[in-house]
């Protein structure tokens, strides 16, 4: 994922493709779930959105097989992301809640700042700016330093955006 984030997009999800043949090679499930979001987050910046989405849909589906909550706000995260992508507004609205209140539960809070910034990006394109800086702000206001990492960064953005909305 670090080659990822450093644009070496291509070279980061072959690494990652292959650990993950490597993984499932030793029969563990143990966080795979979290592997399979990773190379779907990967992929979906490759614009090889099709292929990521089969990634979420098994990590989905081993969630709920296994009962798994440890990576499941991001599952539903992304799964909105491709609901958006389809046109299903409501179906996105409601996986960002679950995703919020699912990480909130969790007290993790990238994943819950990661979620109010998808559903503050939502409300925005519906027209709600008030309700989306409303779920956002109190979320990012919670952090106190880190703010040059990309989703701090990206939350301040859309704040600074939905300031002058």
């Amino acid at each position: 994922m670090a080659l990822v984030h450093l644009s070496d997009i291509e070279s980061g999800v072959q690494d990652m493709e292959s650990g993950l043949g490597i993984w499932r090679r030793s029969s563990n499930i143990f966080v795979l779930t979290m592997l399979l979001t990773q190379i779907a987050e990967a992929l979906v910046r490759a614009d090889r959105s099709d292929r990521a989405r089969a990634f979420i849909s098994e990590a989905q589906d081993i969630a709920m097989k296994t009962d798994e909550k440890f990576w499941r706000a991001e599952i539903n995260r992304q799964r909105a992301r491709y609901a958006v992508e389809d046109g299903d507004r409501p179906a996105a609205h409601f996986l960002l809640k679950e995703a919020l209140a699912i990480a909130r539960s969790q007290s993790a809070r990238l994943f819950e700042l990661r979620a109010a910034r998808d559903l503050a990006c939502l409300l925005m394109t519906q027209g709600q700016c008030t309700q989306a800086k409303a779920t956002l702000q109190p979320v990012y206001e919670w952090f106190s330093e880190g703010f040059d990492a990309p989703d701090l960064k990206e939350a301040k953005a859309l704040l600074d955006e939905l300031g002058s909305a």
